[in-house]
């Protein structure tokens, strides 16, 4: 299990983020001055800041230097620390930022019973110690659309591990829509090779008319076609 303490926000050491703006802040501000954090930040053992930059700042408006909840990773919880700290360097590939934001869901997930505070595992609606994308944007910061693009490329690059290769996120998405994409073949043609006619497959001669030098091209294609589709 985790544990959670309270900290001063003047101990704590924040770093490089994902997230390089607030945004709007007010509703989060009347809730903290209402009924508190709900989620707490998450810290290293040495107060390195993991999770909730948004929060801690916001708490900060509101509350100054007051201790704010904060979960205390455990060694076992060490790869998700390493994991979040990862995240944040500016030189990390479109790639290795979306294996890394699945990986780090996917602990959550495991560990919903230790990270989800009480309020959110007692939620209406939801079952009981469910960790969401919701939840993991919330913590990294993220949007939850940005965690969810991040899920399917994870899994495609697993798939297709060739789409690495590719130089952004945007030309990688793309390039996985056309893959799921069904195939439309277009109709096969036969052309004569005497009036130079087209004709497209499946051709019914009866259907057609064919000038004669046609209708026997039209066969040995047929027949050429055929014992190459033999096994």
């Amino acid at each position: 299990m985790v544990e959670i303490i309270y900290v001063s926000p003047s101990e704590i050491e924040v770093g490089e983020r994902l997230r390089k703006d607030l945004g709007n802040t007010e509703d989060l501000q009347k809730s903290i001055r209402k009924i508190g954090l709900l989620q707490p930040i998450g810290v290293t053992k040495d107060k390195k800041l993991v999770w909730g930059w948004r929060r801690l700042e916001t708490w900060k408006k509101v509350k100054g230097n007051e201790p704010i909840p904060a979960i205390i990773f455990p060694d076992e919880s060490s790869r998700l620390a390493e994991i979040a700290e990862n995240l944040c360097r500016l030189d990390l590939t479109w790639n290795l930022k979306a294996t890394a934001i699945a990986e780090f869901h996917k602990q959550l997930e495991e560990h919903a019973e230790d990270f989800l505070s009480e309020s959110n595992k007692n939620s209406v609606g939801r079952p009981p110690k469910a960790w969401t994308q919701e939840d993991t944007a919330e913590v990294l910061g993220l949007s939850q659309p940005k965690v969810s693009v991040a899920l399917q490329l994870a899994e495609a690059i697993e798939e297709r591990p060739e789409l690495k290769s590719l130089e952004t996120e945007e030309k990688a998405l793309e390039t996985l829509k056309k893959l799921k994409e069904p195939k439309v073949e277009k109709p096969k043609t036969f052309k004569c090779r005497a009036c130079l006619e087209e004709y497209a497959e499946p051709i019914q001669p009866v259907n057609v008319t064919l000038c004669p030098e046609c209708e026997m091209q039209f066969q040995i294609w047929k027949a050429e076609r055929d014992a190459e589709a033999s096994p």
